[in-house]
């Protein structure tokens, strides 16, 4: 038992750093004492059109399958027993669709859009209408600096535009960013 909360707190430590993950136990440690749930956020917002970007050969753009995720880089460095089950989770959801990166066959990069009313806390919404945001960005180390996650975001944000065009009648994409990834 021991052992598992010490590997979960070092895995905190390779994904958010010391201090922030000093930040999310105490934030743990108050949910299960109170139930209450709460992350800063920032939300960006921009027009949504057409970026246009050149991707690499050896990159790959694509619909996100759980299968992907089961390997051990991404098990070792980001993906908790949790993180697992959540993405089942979305895996099932409509409204959700997840999007990967790979480099040489490699998961390098994941992000998660999701469509719909837009609801951060209990009852209040932020978005009554429509919208797609896109949220839960991540890369692994060793694929980091190589301008992966900035692809992956403009991929994101021609399928936001191109869903939008369709079916919204707001055209702004939404970027969720945690305080601690500023």
């Amino acid at each position: 038992m021991i052992q598992k909360i010490v590997e979960k707190i070092a895995r905190y430590i390779r994904m958010y750093g010391f201090l922030n993950t000093i930040n999310r136990i105490i934030k743990s440690v108050i949910k299960k004492i109170t139930g209450i749930t709460y992350e800063d956020v920032y939300v960006l917002s921009r027009k949504a059109n057409i970026l246009n970007y050149n991707i690499p050969q050896d990159v790959i753009i694509r619909e996100l399958k759980l299968s992907d995720l089961q390997n051990d880089d991404w098990r070792r460095e980001f993906l908790s027993k949790e993180k697992y089950d959540d993405y089942k989770r979305r895996f099932s959801n409509n409204s959700i669709k997840g999007y990967g990166l790979f480099k040489y066959g490699q998961l390098a990069s994941i992000g998660w859009i999701l469509r719909g009313k837009v609801i951060f806390r209990g009852d209040v919404i932020l978005y009554s209408e429509m919208v797609s945001m896109l949220y839960d960005k991540y890369n692994i180390k060793k694929f980091r600096g190589g301008q992966f996650h900035q692809l992956l975001i403009k991929h994101c944000i021609n399928d936001i535009y191109n869903f939008n065009k369709i079916y919204a009648t707001n055209h702004t994409v939404y970027v969720l960013v945690l305080d601690y990834n500023k």
